[in-house]
């Protein structure tokens, strides 16, 4: 083997090295060559590249990356990994006379390669330590190289990553050493790590690594032996628990039966008694306790520290070092964890490394049986243990690790010990199991609890609740606390209900996270039913405590919890007397509480109102939902608290707000005069106001959820006179609606009163309609959803549906737009819903009144937005046009084409449907350009689609019409019928700036790929080209944005490419040549542009005349883009000179 490896052996060793990453070193390292004949070699070719690295050519502490590829260096060590493995004497390699001589070793040969090659590069430490730890070889150079460690970290305390690698060498070398080879060096290494003993250093890994080091120090100074004091559990094999024979036919009965008791197990006096531990009567004389003492002391810090990394390594110490120790000191250790890390106020990271060195210690049978009842009353708090920091939680590793404990006591403890506390420790994990905040936690608690339920039993149908607890079942939070807890409960097991209403009360309804606390009262709802008792006497009254609370997360999640109960048992068994739970002692006063909170509310100032809101709309709802009895006063209140809330300019609050209106509202049938004189005092009052969008919307909440047996009352708003109550309902509905629109609204009758319903719909359609805040799209929406809401439960047979749905059609063109987007897009979707509930109810009624105009029109609009830009509104109005094609008595148009467009499978959700419609949308549309009723609605649609700049639909909206204009494109007549229906589209959004920009990028993609290749051989024979030229060519030299313009031009510039010979090219060319002399230099830069694109393409003879070759010169040599007065004569000059060559080249022919 050569000593300077060839590019290819290099290239092969990097390919290697993939495949070493893919499948690890272990698995590789088997089918290289491991003779010991190639050691030799592999080492002339590592001194080679040793000496390079060595070369004063490169700088101390630098990186020499032309010595060797990192990847081939490191399967060359690999190599020699394998065979240094071999069981020989690396002294037979080194001949008497060298030694003689002095020369170097082998051995040594081999680490100062390595010594070398691990300064430069992240060289694996295995090789290392295998070479220094070899059985042959340890006296020659054990010492060296520890003593170069120590030396290291004597002069170099600073010196982070220095000291890193000489603690990973040591670390490695009394992992792998002898404990009788190692025992002379623990003591010096121990006392050269004084420094770092406090653990204070910043670096986690210096930390880390320090730990392992002293855990490896103190297990070598014990002796190697465990302890004969430890908890030996016996057979740990599950397997072989199974296999081992019963004494009789009744044993084998009862180990059927293990896991299906149906009681909790009753210990009994016998098994309470401490079992007694055999003394430990070796001798302790020759164990040195100052260093041992040091060693302990530093890894119980090490379990307090703030990383995960070196707490780990602090708990896995312990453990090892516990089960050599004597039984006092180790009964002195575990007394120190149990003391400094589970102190009431010590952090989330000590209890984590408690948690983990308790684990540890049962797992190796340290922990007696006799401190289980002291470390059971630990576990209970460390898995309800939630330390929080701001908006999220410290203390997920905590809980983390006491299920670990729970998994290792399964291991480590025979049933008979065990038994006594599987009842308290069952109750945790299945409440943990179901209802903690992090899937991790909640998969670990649920595999210690199958642990349990495997090894021990002793739990009431512990298969049935395994089964329940499965791993992937408790991966989704929402099922945990809305579905397996139930199925839990139903299993009747003694106490566990009631446990996870404690659970859930006592932790979950106070969580820092408001999900949790909204999904705890969902769970208490459901699980009231199986402790009716329980929840009405004790329950409810440590809730309402809370309700007083300072803190605002206490005092939302009470409101909560006490709504879902209240729900919950009325569902049960209160329907009867919904007043029963308000008779117990200490809820009494639960009616109460909207009064308490309500002046918080008010100011808007207190911590937390935000939740208080949140809260008193959910404990409403339910009080109304129960039925509680209220006084008109208390009504009252508690309407003003929803008025309030509903008024608040956040979207969060109007479905809570709605859901509390619709029971409370119920209240109002017995005495629906306070209602009537609220909506004429407040609600209408409110809908006149101009100057908050958010006061309109708290007005049209409550409107919504009116009762239908109210809104069938005949009223009026003032009893005096008829002609004075029109006027009233004139003045109060139609004030908010504009001069122009009120010319067109119909007269009341004066001889009548009028349906509530029909006073509250006309006050709507005044919001929907007006113009005055055009940006209030909130306040449309929410009259939309409204009006939708009370037409859709109740029917009036003498209203105006024309108005209604012309007041829809309007609101399908609201393109609203501010600094956050197409807001308008809301108050459409609106509308497309509100078409997809009324027109069924409104041809089911069979009414005279026939509105097919108004209908065409909606489906034609209806149409529009399947395509349009937005991918929500698009795949919205095609659900809703699929659902009106189902109903047969709906007279639509071409319905069996329509059918076929909006065809969906049986078993498809609308979700389903609306990802098909979003890949598949836009080609299902094209049959739709061959009906005349709805194409130019549908191309509508297509423009802005294809013509906008978002990327997920204007491609494939333009692949379409591409496709389609090809498909007529020997046919002119429909060509032509394309254009006039685009010239139509271009004169209708002529005053949108954006809606331009829009077209002219649509009409520019179409001439840039050459789509009307006939239009462009004869463009003067098409009306339509003609006119879309003209409106262009009035956008470009009309005033206007200049990004307007500037598109407009590149557009013209597009249509240089018709037929030369024809009046319209001639009139764009005359167009370019005159913005050459533009005040904007961007627009003469672009004119010139395209004017020199445009005259390369001519004719030959025309390209090679001397006047073409001038105009081309001009063109190119002119600088466009200058200012001033001197470059503006020039400027004129040059376009004169232009346009008069290009006239005579191409004017008319006098």
């Amino acid at each position: 083997m050569e000593k300077e490896l060839s590019k290819l052996t290099i290239a092969a060793l990097i390919r290697l090295k993939v495949l070493t990453t893919v499948r690890g070193y272990k698995t590789i390292i088997k089918l290289l060559p491991h003779e010991v004949a190639y050691l030799e070699k592999l080492l002339i070719t590592l001194e080679f590249y040793v000496a390079l690295a060595k070369d004063s050519a490169y700088p101390k502490q630098s990186y020499p990356k032309q010595c060797i590829n990192q990847e081939a260096l490191y399967i060359l060590i690999v190599w020699l990994l394998i065979i240094c493995k071999n069981p020989f004497n690396l002294a037979m390699f080194d001949s008497a006379k060298s030694r003689a001589d002095g020369a170097k070793t082998t051995v040594q040969r081999i680490l100062e390669c390595l010594q070398v090659f691990r300064k430069w590069y992240a060289v694996d430490l295995r090789m290392v330590v295998l070479i220094v730890t070899r059985n042959e070889d340890n006296t020659v150079v054990l010492k060296p190289i520890i003593d170069n460690s120590l030396e290291t970290l004597k002069k170099s305390p600073m010196e982070e990553r220095e000291v890193l690698k000489e603690l990973q060498l040591l670390v490695a070398i009394f992992k792998r050493g002898k404990r009788a080879e190692m025992l002379k060096y623990a003591k010096p290494v121990l006392d050269h790590l004084s420094l770092l003993l406090k653990l204070d250093s910043p670096n986690t890994h210096i930390r880390n690594f320090t730990v392992k080091l002293v855990q490896r120090l103190v297990v070598v100074f014990l002796k190697p032996r465990l302890a004969k004091w430890r908890y030996l559990c016996g057979v740990r094999s599950l397997e072989q628990n199974l296999k081992q024979p019963t004494s009789s036919s009744k044993g084998t009965s009862q180990e059927l039966k293990e896991g299906l008791e149906e009681e909790w197990y009753t210990p009994s006096s016998s098994d309470l008694v401490e079992q007694e531990e055999e003394e430990d009567g070796e001798e302790d004389d020759d164990i040195p306790y100052e260093e041992v003492e040091t060693g302990i002391g530093c890894i119980l810090m090490s379990i307090c520290d703030k990383e995960n990394d070196v707490r780990w390594s602090g708990a896995k110490g312990i453990g090892r070092i516990c089960a050599r120790l004597p039984k006092s000191l180790g009964d002195m250790v575990i007394s120190q964890v149990l003391l400094q890390n589970f102190k009431e106020y010590a952090p989330a990271g000590a209890w984590h490394g408690g948690c983990l060195a308790l684990a540890e210690l049962a797992r190796r049978g340290c922990l007696l049986p006799k401190r289980l009842p002291e470390v059971l009353e630990v576990l209970e708090k460390a898995l309800r243990f939630n330390e929080t920091h701001g908006n999220f939680s410290a203390s997920v590793n905590v809980r983390d690790a006491a299920c670990y404990i729970c998994w290792a006591f399964a291991r480590a403890y025979e049933t008979k010990i065990m038994a006594p506390y599987m009842k308290a420790i069952a109750k945790c994990l299945i409440c943990v199991a179901l209802f903690d905040r992090e899937v991790n936690v909640r998969r670990a608690a649920s595999a210690a609890f199958q642990e349990n339920v495997g090894r021990h039993g002793k739990i009431p149908r512990g298969i049935e609740i395994n089964t329940i607890l499965d791993f992937v079942a408790v991966g989704i939070r929402k099922r945990c606390y809305l579905d397996l807890c139930v199925k839990l409960a139903e299993l009747q097991v003694p106490e566990v209900a009631s446990a996870m209403i404690d659970f859930l009360t006592d932790f979950q309804t106070v969580h820092f996270d408001e999900k949790i606390r909204i999904l705890a009262s969902e769970a208490l709802k459901k699980l009231a039913r199986f402790e009716i008792d329980y929840v009405i006497e004790k329950v409810i009254p440590r809730i309402y405590s809370r309700v007083s609370s300072p803190y605002p997360d206490y005092k939302h999640g009470s409101l909560f919890a006490l709504a879902g109960l209240l729900e919950g048992l009325f569902e049960a068994k209160l329907h009867d007397d919904s007043q029963m739970v308000f008779q117990n002692p200490g809820v009494e006063k639960l009616i109460l509480v909207v009064s308490e909170i309500y002046p918080s509310i008010i100011s808007k100032r207190t911590t937390g109102v935000s939740l208080f809101m949140n809260g008193l709309c959910r404990y409403i709802q339910a009080m109304a939902y129960v039925k509680v009895k209220l006084t008109n006063e208390q009504l009252q209140e508690w309407t003003d608290v929803l008025d309030l809330i509903a008024c608040e300019d956040s979207i969060v609050y109007h479905q809570m707000v709605q859901n509390a209106y619709r029971p409370l509202m119920e209240y109002y049938k017995e005495n629906y005069e306070l209602l009537i004189k609220r909506i004429k005092e407040k609600y209408f009052d409110k809908l006149q106001n101009r100057d908050r969008e958010w006061d309109r919307v708290g007005a049209i909440l409550p409107l919504s959820c009116i009762p239908k047996e109210i809104l069938e009352y005949q009223v009026t708003f003032d009893n005096t006179s008829y002609k004075l109550l029109a006027i009233q309902i004139i003045e109060c509905l139609l004030s908010c609606i504009p001069k122009e629109i009120l010319e067109y609204q119909v007269t009341f009758d004066n001889t009548s009163y009028k349906l509530l319903a029909i006073q509250i719909i006309e006050c709507l359609i005044g919001v929907i309609l007006d113009q005055s805040n055009p940006m209030w799209t909130d306040a449309r929406v929410t009259a939309i959803n409204t009006m939708t809401s009370i037409l859709s439960v109740m029917w009036v047979e003498h209203f105006e549906w024309k108005r209604i749905f012309e007041c829809l059609l309007h609101s399908l063109d609201d393109y609203t737009k501010n600094e956050c987007g197409d807001i308008g897009s809301f108050v459409r979707r609106a509308s497309i819903s509100a078409f997809g509930i009324l027109l069924p109810k409104f041809y089911e009624s069979k009414n005279e009144k026939k509105i097919e105009g108004i209908l065409d029109l909606a489906i034609q609009k209806i149409l529009k937005q399947c395509c349009e830009i937005m991918d929500t509104v698009r795949n919205h109005a095609a659900v809703v046009m699929s659902s009106l094609l189902t109903h047969e008595h709906i007279p639509i148009k071409h319905k069996n084409l329509l059918a076929t467009v909006f065809e969906r499978n049986p078993d498809d959700t609308d979700e389903d449907f609306k990802k098909a419609w979003l890949f598949e949308g836009f080609s299902r549309m094209e049959p739709l350009f061959d009906l005349e009723i709805y194409r130019r609605f549908v191309l509508m649609g297509f423009v802005f689609c294809a013509g906008n700049l978002i990327q997920s639909s204007n491609r494939s909206a333009y692949m379409v019409l591409k496709h389609h204009t090809k498909s007529i494109k020997d046919n002119f007549e429909k060509t032509e019928q394309l254009l006039e229906d685009l010239h139509k589209i271009f004169v209708e959004i002529m005053a949108n700036k954006e809606s331009q920009l829009v077209f002219l990028n649509l009409m520019q993609m179409f001439f840039n790929e050459r789509t009307f290749i006939k239009i462009e051989e004869t463009p003067d024979e098409s009306p339509g080209f003609k006119n879309i030229v003209d409106l262009i060519i009035n956008i470009a030299t009309s005033k206007g944005a200049p990004k307007v313009k500037s598109m407009a031009l590149s557009t013209l510039g597009s249509f240089l490419q018709v037929n030369a010979t024809s009046k319209i090219w001639y009139r764009v060319l005359m167009v370019m040549i005159s913005f050459l002399n533009s005040k904007y230099p961007a627009l003469r830069t672009r004119s010139a542009e395209h004017l020199y694109e445009a005259l390369s393409a001519s004719d030959e003879s025309e390209y090679n005349s001397d006047e073409m070759q001038q105009v081309f010169a001009l063109l190119s040599e002119t600088s466009w883009a200058l200012t001033g007065s001197e470059n503006e004569a020039n400027l004129n000059k040059v376009t004169m000179e232009i346009g008069t060559t290009l006239k005579k080249l191409y004017g008319p022919k006098t």
